[in-house]
């Protein structure tokens, strides 16, 4: 059903004003609703109990009859209010405007440019030229805000700076006077008044809209408000004594990368400090010197640069991730750490936004700075349990060769992923392993292939997996010509998975999108096959994930993150088991829905208890080295910040 087709009085539109986002619950300031097109209702909630039952009883009245649905521009947001007043959002039927319009200029360059305000007035943004900017045009993609696409699309100017001060006002303020209120509840009534008319636009510009799946993509937007309310839980003395130790830290980490190459000097203020002179020689004794860009004071230390030039040797690839975890423990000192801080609340609990459908195949994409767990892996040892509770952490078994498998329907790639470890059943397949071998009688060639698995699943070409392959340096060194030779059994033992690839992007290049599922789209300006042929992949992982969690909130399980294809509950110890068996039962169920029953993905189970810090893989050697930093506070002293 179209929205032409659909009574537009049975939408609700709402929007909250609110503060203290980090605590469990945010402090409601006021909400505006208005039933269809109806004059807008206003709501003054703070410090009004009364209100907020005025409100909640015209929200109940108004979803009563079962046929209403709301009409939100954000749901993260208005979702974590919704929770605070007693409702439960995942259960009510809601279309996400935000989520729609980042539906919509997915990969969609008509959409992603355009019209848009400066402080030079209205302008025209257009997509750069491949490989090349025209002078005086701008290529600024447009902004995804309330106020822009209302200007973009409606051509109403809904004032940004004056948003900006309403906002401060309602953040900072330690009171409201009478003529505060009034400012923020026309403010507020303001937003609603435009949810319609953007409802309409998306109908019109996305040809594949349908209310049915707005309603449903609504729902994990509120999934992910749910988890927001939970929060992550911060062990906080471990997180103080990191913030006090700094100094020991950057000392200990400086020394871990002059142990590869001796970049860093000691100044007379015990600062380790990277010295250019020093970079550049590095630079000049790997293999790729000639071919390192350059900039004004010598060679490029850009990320970016190192991560590119790391793909073609591994030992730059090995100073790229000690650099890597240097610079995201630098983030803890004092006057960075204040960001990370203003998340957490009285709780001890860190609450950032999901920021839900972020990319192309619809995964999230939280800020790095304020989302633990885009972290190095060892900054996990901060998350704990408080006493009582316990971490439950659910992870799909290699669900991407098991996604390839089912949606290709391979053969040989569906028998390799049901034996329970795809990447030895295939190199027993090439004979690379013998019949009898385990991952414990081959670890290096199992590795290997593991290795050459994973890459080849984001389309990687031969050089970024031998770099990839030999970036453990405590590993035997693998030549290029051996990867180039799994690579080709890859292709010849899969051929029907890598047959289904070039169908995705030949099909892709033909009719200009590519659609899953519950109307999820990337349309026609993806200009990369690699990342083209690997989105009906990632976007079924991606909506393995979404079901999931939509499901675990929908029965109140204690479900606080996912992170890509795992999912992450804080428990009471004693309810342990039945809330693992019914967080199980729903990602099995969203493995069937979504894939239809052609194959199950199976399921990793791992449990934390307080006090036992969340150390794995990579993690391992990191803590090894730095756990007495977390652990202890070796100045006994911290004055500079307020916990």
């Amino acid at each position: 059903m179209t929205v032409e087709q659909f009574d537009m009085s049975l939408f609700g539109s709402l929007d909250f004003e609110y503060r203290n986002s980090q605590e469990r619950f945010p402090e409601l300031v006021s909400a505006a609703f208005q039933a269809g097109e109806k004059k807008p209702e206003r709501f003054w909630l703070f410090n009004s109990p009364k209100e907020k039952s005025r409100f909640t009883s015209r929200l109940k009245e108004f979803l009563a009859p079962g046929n209403t649905s709301l009409l939100v521009f954000a749901n993260t947001a208005e979702g974590r209010c919704l929770e605070s007043l007693g409702f439960n959002p995942a259960s009510i039927p809601t279309v996400d405007l935000y989520l729609e319009v980042k539906l919509l200029r997915n990969k969609n360059n008509s959409e992603m440019y355009g019209k848009y305000l400066s402080a030079l007035g209205p302008q025209v943004s257009k997509p750069p030229l491949r490989g090349k900017t025209p002078g005086g045009v701008s290529n600024k993609m447009l902004n995804n805000s309330l106020a822009a696409v209302v200007y973009a699309w409606l051509g109403v100017d809904m004032d940004a700076e004056h948003k900006d001060e309403m906002r401060d006002l309602i953040l900072h303020s330690p009171r409201f006077e009478i003529c505060d209120m009034e400012k923020i509840l026309q403010y507020n009534t303001m937003d609603v008044a435009y949810l319609p008319a953007l409802l309409r636009e998306v109908a019109k510009r996305n040809r594949f809209f349908k209310i049915d799946e707005a309603m449903e993509r609504g729902k994990y937007s509120a999934a992910m408000a749910m988890c927001e309310d939970h929060g992550i839980p911060i062990h906080m003395e471990r997180l103080k004594n990191l913030i006090a130790n700094q100094p020991l830290v950057d000392a200990t980490l400086s020394r871990e990368v002059n142990a590869i190459f001796p970049i860093f000097e000691v100044e007379r203020t015990g600062r380790h400090v990277l010295k250019q002179k020093n970079f550049d020689e590095f630079v000049k004794s790997t293999e790729v010197a000639r071919v390192w860009p350059k900039t004004k004071s010598g060679y490029s230390k850009e990320g970016d640069t190192l991560r590119k030039m790391g793909v073609k040797d591994p030992r730059v690839e090995k100073m790229r991730r000690a650099l890597d975890l240097k610079s995201q423990l630098k983030n803890f000192r004092p006057g960075k750490v204040e960001e990370f801080l203003s998340h957490i609340g009285s709780d001890s609990r860190l609450r950032t936004s999901m920021m839900p459908y972020g990319t192309q195949s619809f995964r999230n994409a939280p800020k790095a700075r304020t989302f633990i767990f885009a972290m190095s892996s060892v900054l996990r040892t901060l998350v704990a349990p408080p006493p009582g509770y316990c971490i439950l952490s659910l992870d799909y078994k290699a669900q991407e060769f098991g996604i390839a498998a089912a949606v290709s329907q391979d053969q040989n790639m569906i028998e390799a992923y049901l034996s329970g470890d795809p990447y030895l059943a295939f190199a027993k397949k090439v004979g690379a392993i013998p019949e009898g071998g385990t991952k414990e009688s081959h670890p290096v060639v199992r590795d290997l292939y593991k290795a050459v698995v994973l890459m080849l699943q984001f389309q990687a070409g031969d050089g970024a997996i031998h770099a990839k392959v030999n970036s453990d340096p405590s590993k035997p060194k693998v030549s290029l010509s051996t990867v180039k030779s799994v690579v080709r059994q890859h292709k010849n033992i899969f051929r029907k998975y890598w047959s289904f690839v070039d169908q995705v992007v030949k099909l892709y290049h033909k009719q200009k999108y590519l659609k899953l599922k519950g109307g999820y789209v990337m349309w026609g300006d993806n200009d990369n096959d690699r990342s083209t042929g690997n989105f009906a992949i990632q976007g079924t992982g991606a909506l393995m994930m979404i079901n999931a969690s939509v499901r675990m909130h929908q029965r109140r399980l204690p479900y606080f993150s996912p992170l890509h294809d795992g999912f992450y509950l804080m428990p009471r110890i004693e309810e342990l088991e039945a809330v693992k068996a019914s967080a199980i039962e729903c990602l099995e169920t969203a493995c069937r829905d979504v894939l239809g029953g052609r194959i199950e993905i199976g399921i990793d189970k791992k449990v934390i208890m307080p006090d036992e810090p969340w150390v794995e893989g990579k993690a391992i050697a990191h803590w090894s080295k730095l756990k007495e930093f977390f652990l202890t506070n070796m100045f006994d002293s911290l004055d500079e910040l307020d916990f």
